[in-house]
């Protein structure tokens, strides 16, 4: 009978143990890394102001897992305030391309999107425009959207990357073109 105590005390403290034991996932830090620039470049930096929806400033990524429901990751957070990373990415885009503004101009982007879809589709939406104290602003919405290759949130990083990229070719056009 004593034995009998002792193993079931035993076997207690052993499961209790155990459940302590248990490490959480380690978190996992994402970066949106600006493209290197190839030698040296004439163009003055666009200044690029970003604003984004609320829950995209958490610092953490975020699924959305239906038309109402948004699931922030618990392990995959954003290595760098969001709003700055996107920023220096579209600087340094802009400037690969040749883009100046005029004077004191400046882009402005507000982001309602920065996502993925739990079915597997990443999705960035919002508007942009020039602030100029020359002209008015004439606001350009943007909706985009695309796959991901494979599972995961390096890929989703990846296809928010490939999205960035679609967005500044878009701007860098307008720009270009005098559609400011």
């Amino acid at each position: 009978m004593k034995a009998i105590k002792v193993i079931i005390t035993c076997a207690i403290v052993l499961s209790i143990t155990a459940c302590g034991s248990v490490r959480p996932p380690a978190t996992s830090y994402y970066l949106l890394t600006p493209p290197p620039l190839n030698g040296t470049t004439a163009v003055k930096p666009v200044f690029v102001q970003v604003e984004m929806a609320e829950f995209l400033t958490t610092g953490t990524l975020t699924m959305q897992q239906d038309n109402q429901h948004l699931q922030p990751a618990h392990y995959q957070r954003w290595g760098q305030p969001l709003p700055g990373m996107i920023a220096r990415y579209v600087q340094r885009k802009l400037q690969q391309r040749n883009v100046a503004l005029p004077g004191q101009d400046n882009l402005h982007l507000i982001f309602d999107n920065f996502h993925p879809t739990a079915n597997g589709t990443v999705h960035i939406s919002g508007q942009w425009w020039v602030d100029s104290i020359e002209r008015p602003a004439t606001v350009h919405l943007f909706d985009l959207s695309a796959s991901q290759n494979s599972a995961g949130y390096a890929a989703t990083v990846t296809t928010l990357r490939q999205l960035l990229n679609q967005l500044c070719s878009a701007i860098a056009t307008d720009l270009t073109d005098g559609n400011k």
